[in-house]
């Protein structure tokens, strides 16, 4: 049976985990709300969604999902939404 989790402790989680909570020189991810992006220069887009995946093998979120979007160029970035997936 996977943990529940809720939205906001989800976001403290990956924040710590990507480590973007003390911004350094050159780092540019960055946290607006529950949307996160994640520098490619520090973590590429594979490794972002395997330390994703890893970290929700055994969580779930309550009243909430994940939504990593397309791909782009300098960030992998990802949200946490509140609700069900359409």
């Amino acid at each position: 049976m996977k943990n529940k989790v809720e939205i906001k402790q989800v976001v403290s989680d990956l924040i710590q985990l990507f480590e973007i909570s003390k911004p350094t020189e050159g780092n540019a991810s960055y946290v607006f709300g529950n949307k996160l992006a994640i520098d490619k220069r520090k973590f590429e887009r594979l490794q972002v969604i395997d330390m994703l995946t890893d970290y929700f093998e055994d969580k779930v979120i309550i009243d909430g999902y994940l939504e990593v979007e397309p791909i782009t160029f300098v960030h992998t970035v990802f949200e946490i939404k509140e609700g069900h997936p359409n």
